[in-house]
């Protein structure tokens, strides 16, 4: 079975033993929440509710783009965006004169941080 999120509480299993079904489970694995077969039939807590073979597909193109985006590391992120930012900043012909606005830096690269966040979370 591959696992694609796992937390203390949830897990979804893509289970390979019934090909193509889905599995949401909350503590016990032989009882899952929620089972998306791939016939169509969808079951809540072992009691079958429906056979809806579009609202199979669906979940699973929803599920399949969940797995594309990996969690991010935000202090990594950040590392990545202000090192970019501090090279950027020696882009010049000529030095240039005055004081050099860190708190500006700082500011523009908390706010691209988070615009990415955002982005990936829409």
């Amino acid at each position: 079975m591959e696992h694609l999120k796992k937390n203390t509480a949830q897990v979804v299993k893509f289970d390979n033993a019934e090909a193509g079904n889905i599995s949401f489970i909350n503590k016990d694995p032989q009882n899952p929440i929620l089972k998306l077969c791939a016939n169509g039939d969808i079951f809540v807590k072992g009691k079958l509710i429906e056979n809806d073979i579009e609202v199979i597909n669906a979940l699973k193109e929803f599920i399949a783009g969940q797995r594309k985006i990996k969690s991010i590391n935000v202090d990594k992120l950040n590392g990545k965006i202000f090192e970019a930012l501090g090279e950027a900043s020696m882009c010049w012909t000529e030095t240039p004169k005055g004081t050099f606005q860190s708190s500006k830096v700082l500011e523009i690269g908390n706010k691209l941080s988070d615009d990415i966040i955002n982005l990936i979370n829409q």
